[in-house]
């Protein structure tokens, strides 16, 4: 299992050195928001996909794979999150990786 702590610890760090919109912190971003869902903590996992999803459209178009992965992403974390409100138990989503 992922844990987010190892994540969270790594994300702050790369963010303070690198800056918001450096690709490392992108990534490291993306890494926490799948080990914080992974936990069913999806409040705290959406404002990651979102931000990862903003970085990837600015950086290389609503068009590139890497947004659509990041749309998928966001998307999978939604639909996640309505079927555990609904009492329903989903395995957790088969995030798609672009290259």
């Amino acid at each position: 299992m992922l844990r987010s702590s190892n994540f969270e610890l790594a994300w702050r760090s790369r963010r303070s050195r690198l800056g918001e919109e450096h690709p490392e912190v992108e990534d490291t971003s993306l890494a926490l928001a799948l080990a914080l869902e992974s936990e069913s903590r999806l409040e705290e996992a959406r404002p990651l996909f979102e931000a990862d999803l903003r970085i990837k459209i600015k950086n290389g178009g609503e068009a590139s794979g890497r947004a659509a992965e990041a749309f998928n992403n966001l998307g999978e974390a939604f639909v996640y999150r309505s079927m555990k409100h609904d009492g329903l138990s989903p395995t957790l989503p088969c995030h798609a990786t672009v290259l």
